[in-house]
């Protein structure tokens, strides 16, 4: 409803198409047969994700690097992708070794002033 107080129809979303999986990816996953079960019991939002996050490197190297650690995440049965699995284990790994501030710096409580 708008401001007039008419209701206005919206548009149908349009469903984005199935992602195509790139030749390297569907060779290697041809390979690893748990790896292309776990990516075939994926949703296809699931699948793009992947795909989008291995293609959109800049470098050979380095969506090489991201397609065997997909592999290796899909075989162990792990559903996060990329950014958001790296963030989760460096988070973990940066808990269990706590490193003392390399400097500290007090707050004044004058930094603030609060105008009345």
């Amino acid at each position: 409803m708008n401001e007039a107080g008419i209701t206005v129809e919206r548009p149908a979303k349009a469903n984005k198409a199935e992602a195509v999986v790139p030749d390297d990816l569907a060779a290697a996953l041809g390979r690893n047969k748990k790896a292309q079960a776990a990516f075939d019991e994926f949703s296809p939002s699931h699948r793009r994700e992947y795909i989008e996050w291995i293609t959109e490197a800049r470098t050979d190297a380095t969506r090489t690097k991201r397609r065997q650690q997909a592999l290796a995440w899909l075989a162990e049965g792990n559903r996060e992708t990329g950014s958001t699995c790296s963030y989760t284990s460096n988070v973990a790994s940066a808990t269990r070794t706590a490193f003392p501030p390399t400097r500290t710096r007090a707050i004044s409580p004058f930094r603030f002033s609060i105008e009345m």
